[in-house]
Order: structure tokens, then C-alpha cells, then sequence
């Protein structure tokens, strides 16, 4: 969508509530840091919250990921100086040392202000693009980015219970077979 569109702008505004339902309070949109939520991630017994808001076996990127994603979008508004700032929150993630994608989203902060008209300029889906020219939801890794798991990430989640996750969404009401 066209940045100025209220498609566009709409979308921008779920990504800051998104953060505030994760963290269960309204997030501070002027200084933002990850870090005085990591220990409800450790608490955090709601699995629609486990899944939504933080990493887990089955996607084990997923805050950083999302990052990427939110500052692409701040890029392409023309925030960039506040793209920048949520495009470090991955680095706040524990994984993010595990994360295949760390070396796009240091690109993203180096080039955030030129990548404002890149995003901006409309694609040619007949054309394929180096990821760094274009917002990750158009980028052939735009759902490895959360989702794919390291060789790291294989060991972190070795004991990983799929039973029991199986289990847990079934009282949800969702069937797993």
C-alpha cells in the first residue's frame, strides 16, 4: 500500500498496539527498549501470547522479525530516525546472536534514510529484488525471517515437547490433526 494510504497508516498504528498487548501496557513510543519485558517472556503462560508476542519452537525468530518488519514500515512512513530505534530492539532479543537475518537488519540502520524512497517506490512483481531494496513483506525471506531455525536454534529447542504444545492448543479449541 501507498504510505499515505489509510490502509498503510492503519497498519502502522497495530503494530505499536500489538506491542502494547504484548506487554500489557501502553509501550513508551518515545523510548522504546525491549528489555524490561524480557521477564514476563520467562512467565508468560498464555499460549496465544507465547505465540504472538514472543520466540518459540515454532517460531523462533519471531521478535526480531517482527522488528525488522515494524522498522521497514517506520522506513517507508518516513520515521526512519524511529525505525532505527525499533530496528535495535531485535538486538535486545537473547537470540538475535542465533538469527541468520542480523546482518539485513544492521543494513536496514545504515541505509534506513535512503531506503525511505526505495520502500517507498512501487515493485514490479514480475521482477525479483535484492532484499535490502525493498520492505521484507515483498522479500523472498519475508516469512524465514521469524520463522527459520539456526543450527543454534536446533539445540536451544532439542527438548522441545510437541506433545505437550499439541495438547495445550487443543484446549484452545484448535485440532493439530
Amino acid at each position: 500500500m501507498d504510505y499515505t494510504s489509510w490502509q498503510f497508516q492503519k497498519g502502522l498504528k497495530w503494530q505499536w498496539k500489538t506491542l502494547d498487548e504484548c506487554y500489557g501496557e501502553t509501550f513508551d513510543r518515545e523510548n522504546p527498549t525491549l528489555l524490561k519485558y524480557l521477564e514476563i517472556e520467562a512467565s508468560e503462560k498464555d499460549l496465544y501470547n507465547v505465540r504472538a508476542c514472543w520466540n518459540s519452537w515454532i517460531v523462533p525468530h519471531n521478535v526480531e522479525g517482527y522488528y525488522l518488519n515494524m522498522g521497514d514500515m517506520l522506513v517507508k512512513s518516513g520515521d526512519w530516525q524511529k525505525a532505527i530505534e525499533i530496528y535495535n530492539l531485535a538486538k535486545q532479543v537473547p537470540e538475535f546472536n542465533t538469527w541468520e537475518y542480523k546482518n539485513i537488519l544492521e543494513k536496514r540502520i545504515i541505509n534506513a534514510q535512503i531506503n525511505v524512497e526505495k520502500f517507498r517506490t512501487e515493485i514490479d512483481r514480475s521482477k525479483k529484488y535484492s532484499v535490502d531494496d525493498i520492505l521484507l513483506i515483498n522479500s523472498a525471506i519475508s516469512c524465514m525471517s521469524c520463522h527459520k531455525m539456526s543450527q543454534e536454534d536446533q539445540i536451544i529447542y532439542k527438548d522441545f515437547d510437541w506433545e505437550k504444545y499439541t495438547n495445550e492448543l487443543e484446549v484452545y479449541g484448535i485440532k493439530t490433526n
